[in-house]
């Protein structure tokens, strides 16, 4: 398959979390209407003349046990994405597991999910780009510290434990990958995230929280963490042998750091460490050089969006504002490869950022 050397992408939203203590599950893709118009969807990717599109199988219903799978909706759509020559960055896990497996607290996750992408990289050796879990720190953060998704809970230890079990997944799953398809390459589709001090007895929480930001990015990249970051995962229950697994599993040279920006990632810290949202302040441009400064890798622009407001015309302003961005960052020296309007479609209930099951129609596609 081929590419345009730059990869202008949209995807196909496919978050499946949990709530109401694992009793309904937020399937996006069934939410969307995806499972029975996937055909018009693709007609319309090839309609817009997108060649890359951010997609995977449902988990939940793919992966039935440990080495059991049901493939036929994967089996059609792959193939016919590789009919139609689109092609796809493959996003193996996304904001949630299989109810068999529990939640993020299960440390047998990170092997059984390796098993999982070494299977699909078996099944389609054809596939060549993963995000093998998309957004690590969100999904750590709504899951386990907000209390928003699946395990539902609201503390740090058990923060620090979902991170380091979603983190591992990942290093361990582009580790089975590379073992069926040498050449994969891994875009790693994160939030990016800054936090402004209000005033001067914010600054310590804000400092706190910005370092707090990169935890995923630098366990995934085997960096050493700042001291204080060290300190709070050996204090919630990471271990010194945990730690040093990622710092001993660099895979660096496979990766690109795909990075999410909307308006809602910039955030405004209270003397107490409390958070509202700040509204775009600095940007994608400031914040995209802040990590690629951090992590020295090619740069891909993996989700952004803007709900269409009463005027019609925001999202449009929204696109323009986010592509030039992305030229600023690409003229000011940083290897850019791609750029991604998620989603392809409207979304429905990321008004309350899936917390609730209102089937609420939220404008945001990129054919809107």
């Amino acid at each position: 398959m081929a590419a345009s050397q730059f990869l202008f992408a949209t995807g196909i939203e496919n978050s499946y979390p949990t709530i109401q203590n694992g009793k309904v599950r937020q399937d996006e893709m069934e939410k969307c209407g995806h499972y029975k118009f996937w055909q018009k969807d693709f007609d319309l990717v090839q309609e817009l003349g997108i060649e890359v599109l951010r997609y995977g199988p449902p988990i939940h219903t793919t992966w039935t046990g440990p080495g059991k799978y049901n493939w036929d909706f994967a089996d059609v759509t792959f193939n016919d994405l590789l009919r139609r020559n689109i092609l796809p960055i493959v996003d193996l896990c996304h904001f949630g597991v299989p109810d068999w497996l529990g939640n993020f607290q299960n440390p047998d996750f990170p092997a059984l999910f390796a098993q999982y992408a070494s299977d699909f990289a078996k099944r389609f050796p054809w596939v060549q780009l993963y995000t093998p879990v998309n957004e690590m720190y969100i999904c750590a953060e709504f899951s386990a510290l907000y209390g928003w998704w699946n395990e539902q809970l609201s503390s740090d230890k058990a923060f620090v434990t979902a991170l380091k079990n979603i983190v591992k997944a990942n290093v361990l799953a582009m580790h089975a990958i590379l073992a069926v398809r040498p050449d994969a390459l891994f875009i790693q589709s994160e939030s990016s995230e800054y936090f402004h001090a209000s005033n001067p007895q914010s600054i310590k929480p804000a400092e706190i929280l910005n370092a707090k930001r990169f935890l995923s990015l630098d366990l995934n990249y085997g960096r050493r963490v700042d001291s204080d970051m060290y300190e709070y995962l050996l204090d919630n229950g990471m271990t010194r042998d945990e730690y040093h697994f990622f710092l001993d599993n660099n895979l660096k040279h496979q990766c690109i750091m795909g990075n999410d920006y909307y308006r809602t990632n910039e955030h405004r810290v209270r003397a107490d460490g409390s958070t509202v949202a700040s509204g775009e302040i600095y940007g994608y441009h400031v914040i995209t050089t802040q990590y690629h400064d951090r992590y020295q890798l090619p740069v891909m622009h993996t989700e952004t969006n803007l709900w269409q407001g009463p005027n019609g015309d925001e999202a449009v302003f929204w696109l323009w504002k986010e592509w030039a961005n992305v030229l600023r960052v690409r003229n000011d020296g940083v290897p850019i490869v791609g750029f991604t309007w998620y989603s392809l479609t409207d979304q429905v209930d990321w008004d309350t950022a899936l917390r609730e099951n209102s089937n609420n129609n939220n404008p945001l596609g990129s054919t809107t």
